[in-house]
């Protein structure tokens, strides 16, 4: 059996997180046309790609999001060991509304993640119910 990196045991993590709330895993644009709740995608790193671009994209219910995946332990590190390209991409979708973040696999990450989820979900709810939707707290800071 193949031994798997630490940054590898990370995405199995996340993988199979975004999966339990119902996204589905992308590997080309036509199957997640049709995905409701959301979908994500590993993008490839090749010669042509962009560099700096985050480990996973995509959306759940509507918002988008982009997770720079690292090994655990690289807290201490100037930008969590993100590259300076990796760093600009992340500033930029933050500051277009979308949700970006380092993601180590840490309980720490995981529950940023999961109340960024539950956020979604009760925001939804509160617009079934007739309720208004707010305003973003990252938006008010």
């Amino acid at each position: 059996m193949a031994s798997t990196t630490p940054e590898g045991a990370v995405k199995k993590i996340l993988s199979d997180y975004l999966i339990s709330i119902g996204c589905i895993q992308a590997s080309h644009a036509s199957e997640a046309t049709f995905a409701n709740t959301g979908w994500f995608f590993w993008p490839v790193p090749t010669g042509f790609g962009v560099a700096g671009i985050a480990d996973v994209i995509g959306h759940y219910k509507g918002r988008f999001f982009s997770l720079e995946v690292k090994a655990p332990g690289r807290n201490d590190q100037k930008n969590r060991g993100m590259s300076p390209a990796q760093k600009h991409h992340l500033d930029a979708i933050l500051k277009s509304g979308g949700y970006a973040y380092v993601f180590d696999g840490s309980d720490e990450d995981v529950k940023a993640l999961k109340d960024w989820i539950g956020d979604i979900d009760e925001r939804l709810s509160s617009l079934r119910d007739g309720g208004a939707v707010g305003i973003d707290k990252k938006e008010t800071e």
